[in-house]
């Protein structure tokens, strides 16, 4: 595996500095910013969706092998998050609709997940043995973590439940 040298993380460490003054200063130049807000997305969205693209070739073998297949799941869920960020520059950019919501846009992100979260399950379940283990106490944290959130609602929900029966 090729190591960074200084020089990437240099630029690496550039970019950021520059993207983070880029956006604590926005209020600046608004005109600008939409502009950039609306293009850098897709750009970003692009660049991982090649990288993902060129490690799907590199490590191919066949729709049989689990890693080849989570490779594949994983470029075709930044795909479609690349067609997301896409038509939402064009629905901002050249058809001038401000905020498109709902629009083909959303569709493309939602659908991206579906890819996204398959890809990551074969590709825990190719290198650890204990993933239903680990399944299961994510579910159970998350189940927790979701009654306790909810909680409110759901005494609210009941509450109003108890005098509608009563």
């Amino acid at each position: 595996m090729p190591r960074l040298f200084p020089f990437q993380y240099g630029i690496s460490l550039f970019s950021a500095c520059f993207l983070a003054l880029f956006y604590a200063f926005q209020s600046f130049y608004p005109d600008l910013m939409c502009g950039f807000s609306n293009v850098f997305p897709p750009l970003i969205a692009g660049a991982a969706f090649a990288f993902s693209i060129l490690a799907l070739v590199k490590y191919w073998g066949s729709f049989r092998e689990r890693f080849s297949l989570s490779w594949l799941c994983f470029a075709v869920g930044l795909g479609l998050w690349f067609l997301g960020e896409v038509s939402w520059s064009v629905y901002t950019l050249l058809l001038s609709v401000e905020l498109p919501y709902p629009s083909i846009a959303d569709v493309f992100w939602l659908s991206g997940y579906i890819p996204i979260f398959i890809a990551l399950f074969l590709y825990v379940k190719t290198f650890c043995r204990c993933f239903q283990v680990g399944l299961y106490t994510l579910l159970r944290w998350l189940s927790s973590f979701w009654l306790f959130w909810f909680s409110p609602f759901w005494q609210h929900l009941f509450s109003g439940l108890k005098k509608i029966w009563a």
